[in-house]
């Protein structure tokens, strides 16, 4: 979602783009992927993407056009990705999209990170870490056993990442040191959703049909828990 816009992607590939000041008009198609879209993010003005076929692409958000593309190669030769799930980009805002550079503010230039979750063949849950400086993945964060479903940003300018996924669990990571500082076992079904908020606190969502709230600085100390109602 962006101030104008909402992006939508599907399962043929598609990427659209509907403009919220006109009763949510189709304004912009994109064929983006071969097979399903997987996940989608926004920020800056650019739309970034993954797909079944392996790819993480960025697009110029008002026109859709391809920016730059990635296959999902990592700096470790025995780390094999077989599948990517979600994406995200931090917001401008915080230090670690916001690199001190000149040439930061000229227009198709990208810098900072971008993270990708994916499982490798092994059914290992990963998080790519990209430099989109240098345009390469530069480290591989593993931890979860099979699929990522979920990562958030924040608060701090620095993260932490928060991450959720098919083995129960929410996994607290520190970007400085790219290390996992924080888990546990939250959920007992997979964790779905995970979202940060100013307060230092984490909320989370699972297929228990349970929302949890946690303490951003203790993610070991759950707050409270709502179960969903139908």
């Amino acid at each position: 979602v962006s101030e104008n816009r909402i992006f939508s992607g599907s399962e043929d590939g598609v990427i659209k783009a509907w403009d919220r000041h006109s009763n949510f008009q189709c304004v912009k198609t994109s064929t983006a992927h071969e097979g399903p879209v997987r996940g989608l993010d926004f920020s800056d003005g650019y739309l970034f993407s993954v797909g079944e076929d392996l790819k993480i692409k960025i697009w110029d958000s008002k026109s859709l056009e391809l920016r730059q593309m990635f296959s999902a190669d990592t700096p470790q030769p025995h780390v094999k990705i077989t599948a990517l799930y979600t994406i995200r980009r931090p917001n401008a805002r915080w230090m670690v999209a916001s690199v001190q550079s000149p040439y930061r503010l000229q227009p198709g230039y990208l810098a900072g990170h971008l993270f990708v979750s994916g499982v490798d063949s092994n059914g290992i849950g990963c998080v790519l870490v990209w430099d989109l400086r240098k345009g390469e993945c530069v480290k591989v964060l593993s931890g979860h056993t099979g699929r990522i479903r979920a990562m958030a940003f924040g608060p701090y300018d620095n993260g932490p990442l928060a991450t959720g996924g098919w083995d129960k669990k929410i996994r607290i990571w520190d970007l400085t040191t790219m290390t996992c500082t924080h888990s546990v076992e939250g959920h007992v079904g997979e964790v779905s959703c995970l979202c940060v908020e100013p307060h230092f606190h984490l909320f989370s969502g699972g297929s228990d049909s349970l929302l949890k709230a946690w303490r951003l600085l203790r993610v070991d100390e759950e707050i409270t828990d709502v179960r969903s109602r139908t």
